[in-house]
């Protein structure tokens, strides 16, 4: 564990103990949050933009979910697309570990000349190399954590207005259905490297790698294994599938986090702040407290209450870790069985009703089955994983004695 991680992990704990070693409640509470997605501290005239789009993004949101909220549903996921990746880009900082800064200099550069390579007619690709020296640039010159340099704001605003072109061009677009144009081809191209330089600094490389291999494929078909291979696509054609139709990366699980995922996280947030998370913790205590092993028990309950209104493991770690994991190293848990019970509880709160993780709202859509279903039949699986939790948590109490 690194130095600046031992810092963050000790801030969780004496937030959580009282001790706060000479550091304010905001600052516990930004070490925490940063331990948590890595975002920037921002402030002054910045971090007020900041809230107000993220503002901004709530109410629209909300616009769209009422009665009166009368909006193409493709021109709402381009908003929101567009509302996604300006944050994605203005919050996360770009991780500069060795690794990441490869990732971030190599898929833009792979693809591009993919993309150059896998024109099949007249269409201009001399072009093609400028929004991925753009995308790498931004890349190489750093990231700082506590402002928003002027390359990343222009990174913001080009992914944005990417996003936003299926909005803005919609009904020329419509007339023109499987023919695109150069513009389309231009906003196509850097919007997909936007969005992957944004996925790779919200989510980590992970999910950047799985979709940059899935964009080679693409192209790469004609040279994989028979039992793989394909004809490979055309530029015209990934640039159609990918950003000017619903089928790409407008299609359904654009559609589902539009109208589902953002409102039950949004919802679930708001609990949250009013004080939910600090009402389970204590109700889990109260109940499990004074028991063999209370903290860790407590610990399993308050995750599961926490579950009830999050669907983020992470959030919920977070909310109710930095007061359980110090209280079950106190009565004699090692780091590591207290951290793997608070991971472990925090986990299954992806699966606990009624708000879960983001793929119950894919299953309703891919799947064809009401909400409802899937919270009904998720119910009992994540009661009997929690008994499961609070019997193994009473066993490690009764062996340590």
């Amino acid at each position: 564990m690194s130095e600046k991680d031992q810092q963050k992990a000790a801030a969780v704990e004496t937030a959580a103990t009282g001790d706060r070693g000479g550091l304010s409640q905001s600052e516990l509470d930004e070490l925490v949050a940063s331990s948590d997605t890595g975002g920037r501290t921002v402030s002054g005239l910045m971090g007020t933009l900041l809230l107000l789009v993220a503002l901004a993004w709530s109410l629209f949101q909300l616009y769209i979910a009422s009665p009166i909220g009368l909006f193409n549903d493709t021109l709402a996921r381009s908003i929101h697309l567009g509302f996604a990746i300006f944050l994605g880009i203005m919050v996360f900082p770009a991780t500069r570990t060795s690794f990441q800064v490869a990732l971030g200099v190599i898929v833009p550069a792979v693809l591009a000349a993919l993309f150059m390579v896998s024109t099949k007619d007249s269409t201009a690709v001399w072009w093609i190399p400028i929004p991925a020296a753009f995308v790498i640039a931004t890349v190489l010159l750093g990231s700082p954590k506590n402002r928003i340099p002027i390359w990343e704001w222009a990174l913001a605003i080009v992914g944005t207005f990417c996003a936003l072109y299926l909005f803005i061009f919609y009904r020329e677009i419509a007339n023109r259905v499987g023919a695109p144009i150069l513009p389309d081809y231009i906003a196509g191209v850097t919007g997909l490297l936007i969005l992957l330089e944004a996925t790779r600094r919200a989510l980590g490389p992970a999910l950047m790698i799985v979709a940059s291999i899935f964009l080679f494929y693409t192209v790469l078909g004609p040279s994989m294994p028979s039992i793989i291979a394909h004809k490979g696509n055309s530029l015209s054609e990934i640039v159609n599938h990918q950003w000017i139709t619903t089928e790409g990366v407008f299609g359904i699980a654009l559609g589902v986090s539009t109208s589902f995922v953002f409102l039950f996280v949004l919802f679930g947030s708001l609990l949250d702040r009013a004080g939910a998370g600090n009402y389970f913790i204590q109700v889990a205590f109260s109940l499990m407290g004074h028991m063999r092993g209370g903290p860790a028990k407590a610990a399993v309950v308050a995750s599961a209450m926490t579950g009830l209104i999050s669907g983020s493991s992470i959030a919920n770690v977070v909310t109710t870790g930095t007061f359980t994991i110090p209280l079950m190293k106190k009565v004699g848990f090692s780091s590591e069985k207290a951290g793997a019970v608070e991971v472990a509880s925090s986990v299954n709160g992806q699966i606990m009703p009624p708000v879960m993780g983001a793929a119950a709202f894919l299953m309703v859509e891919y799947v064809g089955i009401p909400y409802f279903d899937v919270v009904k039949h998720a119910f009992l699986p994540a009661v009997i994983s929690y008994i499961a939790l609070v019997y193994i948590v009473h066993l490690e109490a009764m062996k340590a004695g």
